[in-house]
């Protein structure tokens, strides 16, 4: 009934949190290799102060997605094995962490494929695919508005 529902609906919106902290993943990690290899202006990429302070952003809010994410998914073994405190931190995290989490998913993604240039916008680099498939996790369910 209502009940097997309302538990199927919190466990999709954990997906559609896990799913673009994962994205966020990806393209975090593909803008810092590229920023490591390449050299541009008279040096690395990396070395510069601004692009280190744009991949330290990039990294800390990934960071940040995947941390949350996880701790909801050990929250539901916790809740799962009798714990109500972590069912009750589920009924109210997983919806802030699902609206969070993948409304921050597209900006993340289209900075990181900013810090590759031009290479980011060919579908070779990978960096595209992620910036197409960024906003379906906050429209998996209908609005997250």
């Amino acid at each position: 009934g209502v009940r097997t529902i309302i538990e199927m609906v919190s466990a999709t919106r954990l997906d559609c949190a896990l799913g673009s902290a994962a994205l966020m993943r990806q393209a975090v990690a593909q803008a810092i290799h590229h920023a490591r290899y390449r050299e541009a202006f008279g040096g690395v990429l990396v070395d510069k102060p601004l692009m280190r302070n744009v991949l330290a952003d990039l990294a800390l809010e990934s960071e940040a997605a995947t941390t949350l994410a996880l701790r909801l998914a050990a929250a539901y073994d916790a809740a799962d094995a009798g714990d109500e405190r972590e069912r009750a931190l589920l009924r109210l995290a997983v919806p802030v962490a699902k609206y969070w989490v993948t409304k921050r998913c597209t900006p993340v993604v289209a900075e990181a494929l900013e810090c590759l240039g031009g290479n980011g916008y060919v579908e070779e680099s990978g960096l595209p695919r992620l910036l197409r498939e960024s906003p379906l996790n906050s429209l998996w369910e209908g609005s997250g508005n």
